[in-house]
């Protein structure tokens, strides 16, 4: 019997199939011409990388991605720099999703997607970025650190989810226009924990059509489960629920919330669905704060109505002044928006040491964000002893990553693979003062 099992293993080592990248250049040149020639060929387990660049034409839009467990990212992780231009004429991605998806979508940007010219067949009209509908049950989306922009749709002029789970992560939706969910609409998505956004931002999307109005600026739930975490609304326009509304027969969790500056329309906005608010801060909002259903959330569970305090809203800078509410250490509750500290406060000098600005600083970690492990820059203004440690929402230390002396000057480190799923603190000390920047890790 042994050595029938000796005979047998180099057998079955012969027939596993290891999972292939498969590269697309923006100048169609390598193997694959265009991102719908790679997905064809792509086998389960694959991923296409795209190089920098802008990917335009018809082989780079409108694709069919059928059931299947496959990555599709940038090869620099940044989305600025790989853009799919999908030149008004249809969406990026359209994902049928059941129980074999396992799609991930990583560091791209989805530039002025229009599907309303579509077939009918291929949801005409929904989701100008990506859209995604369920076949079957189970199955997964996730979707990190991408750009949905300048997109026009009927509904979800960046992402469009229908019966179909989804996650997205560091995710940016802005100047998109849809009458239904300008940034993202979600109908019917009760498998898991239903569509769930974590460190996202969206701003300045609106609506097409002023006879017929707009709903959910933002985010708009129906009939549907989600949660969203830590996300920064603003400037974003709609009839009811500027920021997010969360309709009929949905129920949403929504903590450490930002949503403020919409010129029209409820920050959020209640209808005949159901709603958890913690931590939150709703401020500036045309339509009202907490109003309606909502209203007496306020001054509940750490929910307010303040001034977030932008460092410059006016040039899309949504990280927030020194002086800020939605900053940790400011609230006694914990962090509040897609972003902490950007820009000090009027007159302000770094605590104890009588300099300005710049003399110490910790860079928010890349990526972010991340899945798991993050490289992490700070800068010291003079040698000396420094300390650098992950901190969790309950004060806890999960990991310390510098305890010691270092040189004047630039430093970097990783983030420990073993942080699970969550939000953190790091911490930077030294010579008195202290940096903070929040690290999301996803997986």
């Amino acid at each position: 019997m042994r050595r029938f099992a000796s005979l047998l293993l180099p057998l079955l080592s012969s027939l596993v199939v290891e999972a292939a990248v498969l590269d697309v250049y923006p100048d169609g040149s390598g193997p694959y011409p265009n991102l719908m020639s790679a997905a064809a060929a792509a086998q389960p387990g694959d991923t296409i990388r795209l190089a920098d660049g802008v990917f335009a034409g018809p082989g780079n839009r409108n694709v069919i991605l059928d059931r299947r467990r496959l990555t599709i990212l940038s090869r620099s992780g940044d989305p600025e720099a790989c853009v799919l231009d999908l030149e008004a004429d249809g969406r990026g991605f359209l994902i049928y999703s059941g129980a074999t998806t396992a799609i991930r979508i990583q560091g791209i940007a989805f530039h002025g997607g229009d599907p309303r010219l579509l077939p009918e067949q291929f949801l005409r009209g929904y989701g100008a970025g990506l859209a995604a509908q369920r076949l079957s049950a189970g199955g997964s989306i996730v979707v990190e650190r991408c750009i949905f922009e300048d997109a026009t749709a009927e509904a979800g002029g960046g992402a469009f989810l229908w019966e179909a789970a989804a996650t997205f992560g560091g995710c940016v939706f802005r100047r998109n226009v849809a009458t239904d969910g300008a940034g993202v609409y979600a109908g019917y998505c009760t498998d898991g924990n239903g569509v769930q956004f974590t460190g996202c931002l969206f701003h300045d999307n609106n609506y097409p059509y002023p006879s017929v109005g707009g709903y959910g600026g933002g985010i708009y739930y129906s009939h549907s489960l989600g949660t969203v975490e830590l996300c920064t609304l603003a400037g974003n326009h709609a009839w009811l629920g500027a920021g997010v509304l969360v309709s009929t027969a949905s129920d949403v969790h929504v903590e450490g919330v930002l949503i403020a500056f919409s010129p029209e329309g409820q920050g959020l906005a209640l209808n005949n669905g159901q709603v958890g608010i913690v931590r939150c801060d709703f401020y500036g909002n045309a339509g009202g704060d907490w109003t309606g259903a909502i209203a007496g959330f306020l001054g509940v569970d750490c929910n307010m109505q303040e001034d977030p305090i932008f460092c410059g809203a006016a040039e899309a800078d949504y990280t927030v002044r020194a002086d800020s509410p939605c900053l940790a250490e400011n609230n006694g509750c914990g962090p509040i928006g897609a972003f902490l500290q950007g820009c000090l406060a009027p007159g302000a000098v770094d605590a104890g040491s009588g300099r300005g600005p710049g003399s110490l600083a910790l860079a928010a970690p890349s990526p972010q964000p991340c899945g798991g492990s993050a490289t992490i820059a700070f800068a010291l203004p003079t040698a000396g002893q420094v300390r650098l440690r992950v901190i969790d929402l309950e004060g806890r230390v999960r990991a310390t990553l510098m305890d010691g002396f270092a040189t004047a000057g630039v430093h970097r480190c990783e983030t420990a693979e073993a942080l699970g799923p969550g939000v953190y603190q790091l911490r930077l000390e030294f010579a008195g003062e202290t940096r903070r920047q929040r690290l999301v890790v996803l997986r």
